[in-house]
């Protein structure tokens, strides 16, 4: 199983993200619907949080474990057509329930501090195989939901 960090966290965004899923998910869930109207119309139940838990020594997950955690493994083939081997380890994984008995998933990266998200100088360790991958795929997504 592959992983990024198991066990409990004493700062940063892996600290706040485990306290909120274990103390406060109702918060986390409003914060997250409240800032996606178009999830929040969807969504007929609440989130579902399966990692990280405390009872799982708050493991976080990648590519084939955190499929099975999400349990959407059917899709794993067109996983690795889509994206390189030893992708994204995920900080936070919910189940979604839509309309009409539809299904989702929440994958959540959390960051502390906006320099993390802001940073433009922020190298890619990607192999250039990889990141050819990655760019097609993205190219696909935004072809997909319209935009650039």
């Amino acid at each position: 199983m592959s992983k990024k960090h198991t066990g409990r966290a004493v700062r940063g965004s892996q600290f706040h993200l485990q306290n909120l899923i274990e103390f406060d998910q109702e918060r986390l869930n409003n914060e997250i619907l409240n800032n996606c109207p178009s999830l929040k119309a969807w969504i007929s139940t609440s989130p579902v949080w399966v990692s990280p838990l405390a009872e799982e020594n708050y493991e976080e997950y990648q590519d084939r474990s955190f499929l099975r955690k999400v349990n959407c493994l059917e899709v794993y083939p067109q996983l690795k057509e889509f994206r390189p081997r030893r992708g994204p380890v995920w900080d936070g994984l919910a189940t979604l329930s839509g309309a009409n008995r539809a299904k989702g998933v929440l994958l959540l990266e959390a960051k502390s501090h906006l320099n993390e998200v802001m940073n433009l100088n922020y190298a890619c360790k990607a192999s250039p195989k990889s990141r050819e991958k990655i760019g097609l795929s993205l190219e696909k997504v935004k072809k997909e939901l319209g935009v650039n």
